[in-house]
């Protein structure tokens, strides 16, 4: 992984001198080495920011901490399709995997994933 990228959810506090209405929520994403040069200014209030997890789902965007992924095991006995939510261990210090039944397994190179779904700030 070459790039640390990171996806901020943005809200409006002020419709002072912007066409952009107050409360108004915005997502985007940044490469963190060009971060201080970002158009977030001071009207802006961080409401989240996931870190990108280095993959890619199966339609080219990133995949970020967060994020529900479906993904199948590269195993002849395993060849249903999972749906987990993809979390930081900082045990470990790597993402994981999260099943709706607490397991866990590392994300991988081999597996192919697609977003299903990603957090919601409101």
């Amino acid at each position: 992984m070459n790039d640390i990228k990171a996806r901020f959810v943005l809200k409006m506090q002020s419709d002072g001198w912007s066409n952009i209405a107050k409360g108004t929520i915005q997502t985007h994403i940044f490469d963190l080495k060009y971060v201080s040069q970002a158009p977030i200014h001071h009207t802006w209030e961080i409401i989240a920011c996931d870190l990108w997890t280095g993959h890619k789902d199966k339609n080219e965007k990133f995949i970020f901490n967060g994020d529900t992924v479906k993904h199948k095991f590269r195993r002849i006995w395993k060849t249903d399709a999972h749906v987990s939510k993809v979390e930081w261990d900082q045990n470990w210090a790597c993402f994981y995997l999260k099943d709706g039944n607490g397991t866990k397994h590392r994300m991988r190179d081999d597996i192919e994933y697609e977003i299903v779904k990603t957090p919601e700030y409101a």
